[in-house]
């Protein structure tokens, strides 16, 4: 959103940019049509089945650590999973890729 050619989008994006490093949504999930444009529907429902399918798969594999702590749901979306998982350095690398 922040790239986006809409000045609304954009202006959207930048306020809503420093709650979303907290995991805290909601000026996205009340500020932008998702639930009336399909074109922004699908992809919000089907982008998080593949990441948690991914993450799954890769921690079926061995290529990251199963998660073996809860961390608070504001915890940074890279530090919560590095932190999760004992510290695991792949799973902040896989974070800041499906981030």
């Amino acid at each position: 959103m922040l790239f986006s050619k809409s000045k609304t989008y954009r202006d959207l994006g930048r306020l809503a940019f420093p709650s979303a490093l907290f995991d805290i949504n909601e000026p996205v999930i009340f500020g932008f049509p998702i639930v009336i444009n399909p074109l922004t529907m699908i992809p919000f429902i089907l982008i998080p089945l593949v990441l948690a399918t991914m993450s799954y798969i890769l921690i079926t594999i061995g290529w990251i650590s199963a998660p073996s702590a809860l961390v608070p749901w504001t915890m940074p979306p890279i530090i919560g999973p590095l932190k999760a998982t004992g510290w695991d350095w792949r799973a902040a690398v896989w974070s800041a890729i499906d981030w």
